[in-house]
Parts: structure tokens; sequence; C-alpha cells
């Protein structure tokens, strides 16, 4: 998620870049993601719509090599 975000960096809907976004996702305190880790699956599995994640390494590298604007990658993050 990291490596999508810095290199798909983007300006979102609330007019901020992508990585700002995920920088206060990650810092923000809140009492039903109390760490760090939590707060990074629960932003995992809310961009996953709570399904979970494909780890298939293959299609990772197939999915993350298509640099487009358009690319599932792209739209993903």
């Amino acid at each position: 998620i990291f490596a999508g975000v810095v290199q798909y960096n983007r300006i979102e809907s609330n007019g901020k870049p992508a990585i700002e976004n995920l920088c206060t996702s990650m810092t923000k305190y809140s009492e039903d993601a109390p760490t760090p880790y939590d707060r990074l699956a629960k932003l995992l599995k809310s961009k996953n719509s709570n399904k979970c994640i494909d780890m298939n390494y293959d299609k990772f590298v197939d999915v993350y090599r298509n640099v487009s604007w358009e690319s599932e990658a792209a739209k993903s993050i």
C-alpha cells in the first residue's frame, strides 16, 4: 500500500495528496484502532471492502507493473 500511494500520489476528493491522507490515517488515534498496526489493518480492510487480500506475488507484480493512471493499481489507492 505504501509504495502504491507514493507511486500514484494524486490529489484526493478532500483536496489533499494521497500521501498526506495515508500519513494522517496512520497517525490519528482512535478507540477502535489504538495502534498504528491496527489503523493499517483497518485501512487495508476498508480499501478492499473487508475482503481478504490476495497475496499471490505474481498477480501483485502484474497489477503494479502497469503504471497508467487508468490501471487497476492506480484505481485501488
